[in-house]
């Protein structure tokens, strides 16, 4: 009677173990048949940036030059909103200690935010308080032979968030700035999906693809700076 109920207990076990194996092998299988998802970057970070990452630039791309520092770089004319396309600025810097850091420019972008309707007392406040302003923020970026010091700042309203980008870098003993701003949109504020809204689920899926492109388009546009001679 032992005997027997000592094998029963093993079958069980056995069948236990036989069901755990299957699973596991199952989830194993799934895993190497599923495509990996890569993860978006979060929107506030952007990976450092080659001409080599450059494709063939659409026709319908616009360009923006700075004739005194022969420099240009090139855009979709859709992809900025108003007001927030890109824009080279220069001014006065402390400009001896780049590369090996990234040089003040709180004049530079003060000077920017006033001519935008900015209270210039007010930016010029502020911009003094903030330290981010005084050294490099995030990674610092090579392009083509040109090294640039990336400076970020970020400002959230009604399911949006606006992130703003400064790329310095140092010519002709004064800095360079090339700035402009995106926009983020909070896709869950169209959810959850009713059934039968099809104006709704294109306006989600819509706002899901923009958010997804919207680092390489950072990155090709970043790949397009360049020093003309």
């Amino acid at each position: 009677m032992k005997k027997q109920k000592r094998f029963s207990t093993l079958i069980i076990v056995l069948l236990i173990v036989a069901a755990v194996a299957a699973i596991a092998g199952g989830i194993f299988l799934y895993q190497k048949m599923t495509p990996a998802v890569e993860s978006n970057p979060p929107h506030n970070t952007l990976p450092a940036a080659t001409t080599s990452q450059a494709s063939v630039i659409p026709a319908d791309w616009k360009m923006v030059s700075n004739n005194n520092f022969n420099f240009s770089l090139q855009y979709p004319s859709d992809f900025f909103g108003a007001g927030h396309e890109p824009k080279i600025l220069s001014g006065d810097c402390n400009y001896q200690v780049f590369p090996g850091a990234c040089p003040n420019i709180n004049s530079i972008v003060a000077k920017d935010l006033t001519a935008a309707g900015g209270d210039a007392k007010a930016v010029s406040d502020n911009l003094a308080l903030a330290d981010y302003w005084q050294k490099p923020q995030g990674e610092k970026l090579t392009v083509g032979q040109t090294d640039y010091c990336l400076y970020q700042s970020a400002d959230a309203a009604m399911g949006h968030v606006y992130n703003n980008y400064y790329y310095a870098t140092v010519k002709n003993n004064q800095c360079l700035v090339i700035t402009w701003a995106t926009d983020s949109e909070n896709c869950d504020f169209y959810l959850p999906l009713e059934k039968d809204n099809a104006a709704q689920k294109k306006n989600y899926e819509a706002c899901v693809l923009k958010n997804k492109n919207q680092p390489d388009i950072l990155r090709r546009i970043i790949a397009t700076f360049n020093f003309y001679k």
